[in-house]
């Protein structure tokens, strides 16, 4: 009897620990509650950047009662003022709309919603439809109560009506002004909001000319287009006048110095929750044609305005950036219009100019842009340390884009995560009505045009693909397109990768995408770029798997395995295996037996960077890929944070240098060693404040856990991740702990107090560390939950861990 005593109070100690911890990872390391962070609050485990966590969420102004100005528009700048002014805030806007009409406009005094360094935008969290997709046509985010309106402009339309489109600065940006430039302006973003009218920009911090007008003159330079240089009725100074500083998304291709520095700068940028209904950038400031006789004929004589070619209707650049839950949705305001164009020279070289009708399309515009469409003109376009394509911590999830050509998104980056976008498009066709427009009087119904002016050919880039990827380190996954590909045009792709500057395809994994029933059959693969490191695995689509336009470029550890076609079940078709420099790509499984599992795994928080990195030593070659599984200690759940290729027959180069339409700018040259294929990853959604577990498995095609490596202790992800505290963050493991305890501060410290304390709040223990990882016994204390208190030289910092 006393012996089945004994047991059951042994068993019911176990039980009582087992719920205690269960109990403090499922409260205690729950740091998203009564967060103010609305990516906090939504995302929880899933992870959100931890960065804007630094962002002074409680210093808020609410805008429905603030009463400085005479208008919505006036009220927001004084107040963005007086929050930059105390570094930082939020500008609320409770429920109802608030009317921006009051904008300037124009090519100097134009100006949208222009954020300063520390100031967010924040509408009202939906109670209903908080998601941005309802399916793969239907997007969401109806119910949002918080709404902006932007002005629209009127234009003729072909049968004599009145059309409207955005007017130019009907924007969300940056402020650049009193000796600060654009890249200055970090911690910014909105979250929230029904956006009409609008569009974001949040563009590259170039080197500017004096005005878009003198890269016109070759003895100061060229641009890529020329502006317009009459002036447009009501406005002071034509846009050749204009004084570029990157407020305006013409600025990088009218006012950017050719083989200028793109400025890199901390970036902590974000768009979150947000509706973008009738959101395009209208271009009203490109000179768009010269007459037969090479006199410049200026556009005043043309209606002069189209979807902007060259920016995306959402655009973000810079290191640290979050796009998430966004929709682009389809508008009803498209209409037809006259315009003077021209056959493209692929067609019918120096043909006249005709009068045509022509379609003013809201959806022929890009969706989304992070570093990669604007900065092709930058002298270290593709420096691997500076270069916008390597720009770090890069995520773009959830979005709906709606497109009717031209690119779903595109992005560029360093440890990118694109995963389960919605990119619902409809085949661009000249002529088409997917709009049930009232028809024209001309055949084809509308002309498709690249510009508004130059007629497409069956040669042109209409750009109508899904994605358009580069960069360095990514992970695409989950997501899903249709309707690719244009008449006439040479386009189609489903997940392009390309250089557009120089940068290679570098250590990239492409897992279980796919792709609908319309459009053309568009491929995954990266096109004529070198590759270092590729994984396509578990995709659907119609389009072809590989490799495009090999040719001579370096190919090693690049693998393409289970990739289907969505509705006959048939294997994708086989790209690339023409290579002349091929040292490794495969498109079939390995041989029997179960991959060796990788060795040397090691999980340390980056204070700095604030994210976890994680590494390991291959030890297998009839691996595919890596797999990298997270999940919370004391759970049993693994989710998995990403799909790595494998690295079997090396990545490390010397002396590296890329290649730019043939010749190798100096930003291009990479001097030393530099592992492009690096067997690591860097956890930037790992939420701050949780325990962590990780788990590294070499897998092949049936994508088990069998290859998976021993798990390494618990990692703690800092709680602290501001400016003032990071160099004093610290972490605890193992946590759970049993008689020992380890201290991680990430820097060497003579002077560390410690206290540890009981859940009542009595100091169990305390003494004195050093170093940058210091041990202390824990064997006399119990079972239960502490907390441990750090302080050094004026600061402090805390952290909970369990004893079992």
């Amino acid at each position: 009897m006393y012996h089945q005593t004994i047991t059951k109070m042994k068993s019911t100690s176990a039980l009582l620990i087992a719920l205690l911890l269960l109990f403090v990872n499922k409260v205690f390391a729950q740091p998203w509650i009564n967060s103010q962070n609305p990516m906090a609050t939504y995302y929880k485990e899933k992870g959100w950047p931890a960065w804007s966590d630094g962002i002074n969420w409680a210093n808020k102004i609410n805008m429905a009662q603030y009463a400085n100005g005479t208008n919505d528009f006036q009220k927001f700048e004084n107040a963005r003022d007086e929050l930059a002014a105390q570094g930082g805030g939020v500008l609320y806007y409770p429920t109802g709309t608030y009317d921006f009409s009051n904008h300037p406009t124009g090519p100097n005094t134009g100006r949208g919603l222009m954020l300063k360094k520390g100031v967010v935008i924040l509408g009202d969290e939906p109670m209903t439809d908080m998601k941005a997709v309802k399916d793969s046509v239907t997007s969401g985010l109806s119910t949002l109560g918080t709404q902006f309106l932007f002005p629209f402009q009127q234009k003729t339309t072909s049968s004599g009506g009145i059309g409207e489109v955005p007017d130019p600065w009907n924007m969300i940006g940056l402020f650049a002004g009193n000796g600060q430039t654009i890249s200055d302006q970090n911690r910014v973003g909105i979250a929230w909001v029904n956006l009409v009218g609008a569009y974001v920009f949040f563009g590259p911090d170039l080197d500017w000319s004096s005005t878009w007008g003198a890269l016109n003159n070759p003895a100061t330079g060229s641009s890529y287009r020329k502006a317009r240089w009459s002036k447009i009725s009501g406005q002071t100074i034509a846009w050749n006048e204009r004084i570029p500083d990157g407020t305006h998304p013409g600025d990088p291709m009218f006012g950017a110095i050719q083989d200028g520095e793109y400025h890199h700068g901390e970036g902590k940028r974000f768009i979150f929750g947000c509706r973008f209904d009738h959101c395009a950038i209208t271009d009203e400031y490109m000179e768009l044609y010269k007459s037969a006789n090479g006199q410049r004929t200026d556009s005043v004589d043309a209606n002069t305005f189209h979807t902007y070619r060259f920016s995306s209707r959402l655009h973000l650049d810079g290191a640290n950036i979050f796009v998430a839950n966004n929709s682009i949705t389809q508008s009803d305001k498209n209409f037809y219009y006259d315009q003077k164009i021209q056959r493209h020279g692929q067609v019918i070289a120096g043909s006249p100019f005709q009068s045509k009708t022509i379609l003013f399309d809201y959806a022929k515009q890009g969706g989304i842009d992070v570093n990669k469409g604007l900065t092709t003109r930058a002298i270290n376009r593709c420096n691997y340390i500076t270069g916008p394509y390597a720009e770090e911590n890069i995520v773009l999830r959830d979005n709906f884009v709606f497109s009717h050509g031209h690119k779903g998104i595109e992005a560029a980056g360093k440890w990118m995560i694109l995963k389960e976008n919605y990119n619902s498009r409809k085949y661009l066709t000249e002529g088409d009505n997917i709009y049930n427009l009232s028809p024209s009087q001309q055949t084809p119904v509308y002309e498709l045009t690249l510009d508004g002016v130059q007629e497409a050919g069956p040669n042109s880039d209409n750009m109508s693909r899904a994605f358009d990827i580069g960069g360095w380190c990514a992970w695409i996954d989950g997501n899903w397109y249709q309707g690719t590909g244009s008449t006439p045009g040479n386009d189609g792709e489903g997940i392009l990768l390309q250089t557009q500057g120089g940068i290679g395809f570098l250590s990239m994994a492409e897992t279980f995408n796919r792709q609908g029933p319309t459009g053309k059959d568009g491929y995954i693969a990266p096109w004529d770029v070198v590759v270092y490191g590729m994984f396509q695995g578990w995709n659907r689509q119609r389009g072809d798997v590989g490799l495009h336009k090999p040719d001579a470029n370096r190919v090693e550890d690049a693998f393409a395995i289970q990739n289907f076609h969505p509705t006959t079940g048939q294997p994708n078709q086989q790209a690339g295996l023409n290579g002349t420099n091929i040292a490794d790509l495969s498109f079939t499984c390995p041989g029997s037996g179960s991959p060796a599992a990788p060795d040397s795994i090691l999980v340390t928080p980056d204070f700095e960077k604030a994210c976890i990195k994680i590494r390991w030593k291959d030890m297998a070659n009839n691996e595919v890929a890596f797999r990298i599984d997270r999940r919370v200690a004391g759970e049993t759940i693994w989710t998995t944070i990403v799909y790595r290729p494998a690295n079997v027959t090396g990545s490390v180069v010397t002396n590296w240098q890329m290649k730019d339409l043939g010749t190798s700018p100096p930003g291009c040259f990479h001097p030393g060693t530099m592992d492009l294929n690096p067997q690591e990853w860097y956890d930037y959604l790992a939420v701050p404040g949780e325990f962590y577990e990780y788990r590294v498995s070499a897998i092949n095609c049936s994508n088990n856990d069998e290859g998976s490596a021993p798990i390494p202790p618990v990692v703690a992800f800092p709680t602290s991740i501001s400016k003032d505290q990071q160099n004093f963050a610290f972490s605890v493991f193992p946590n759970p702990a049993s008689d020992k305890l380890q201290i991680m501060t990430g820097q060497p410290d003579s002077d560390l107090t410690f206290s540890i304390f009981d859940a009542t709040g009595r100091t169990q223990l305390k003494g004195k560390v050093s170093g940058s990882e210091a041990t202390i016994n824990t064997r006399s204390l119990a079972s239960g939950v502490y907390s441990i208190h750090l302080t050094s030289k004026g600061r402090q910092a805390t952290k909970r861990f369990v004893i079992r």
